[in-house]
């Protein structure tokens, strides 16, 4: 009866498409040819480098996205109305600011416009000019802030604010509640240390 049974077992298996070539009945034993071997072999490699294509992969993936947040964290440091603040709230505000593309020779805001943001150039030129003569004031690069006067004092914008015509950039945009809740933070550390 066992035998019968192994004998079933063995040509039910041999039946089966990714069982051929791997099962003989001789000596009642299950036999991998060497061919399979050397296939399996190399499928497992392929599989192995695939894996550390992705591995690879995802560590420069994560190695730019440090980057970029240290850089971002730096920049803002720099600057003098944040200098003040621990690295915690540097942090906070770096996560906070919102990176915008920029293109050579578009506006960022107008004259006499409602002041909600404030701007951190990350890299490009801008100008900040009167809308209505056209005189440049400034030429503002990278590390510099500019509408934090109007939004703190929740004023109109004094002047106009464009890229310069010959570069893209990149700003990183801070909403009044980010300004406020980093000046707040600055103020506490102010009264604090007296």
């Amino acid at each position: 009866m066992t035998v019968y049974l192994v004998h079933l077992i063995f040509s039910l298996l041999s039946t089966l498409p990714s069982a051929r070539g791997f099962v003989s009945p001789q000596n009642g034993r299950f036999q991998v040819p060497s061919t399979s071997i050397a296939s399996i072999k190399r499928d497992d490699q392929k599989q192995s480098s695939r894996l550390y294509e992705a591995e690879t992969s995802i560590t420069s993936h994560k190695l730019e996205k440090f980057r970029v947040e240290f850089d971002r964290r730096l920049l803002l440091s720099q600057i003098k109305l944040f200098q003040n603040l621990n690295e915690g709230d540097i942090a906070r505000l770096s996560i906070m600011a919102k990176p915008i593309d920029v293109n050579a020779g578009e506006n960022i805001f107008a004259q006499a416009d409602k002041a909600d943001e404030a701007y951190v150039i990350s890299s490009g030129s801008f100008e900040c000019y009167d809308k209505v003569s056209g005189t440049i004031y400034a030429t503002l690069g990278r590390g510099q802030l500019f509408g934090e006067i109007a939004v703190i004092k929740k004023d109109i914008r004094t002047l106009s604010v464009r890229s310069n015509s010959s570069s893209d950039g990149v700003l990183l945009q801070l909403t009044k509640e980010d300004l406020r809740l980093a000046l707040s933070s600055c103020s506490r550390m102010l009264f604090t240390t007296i």
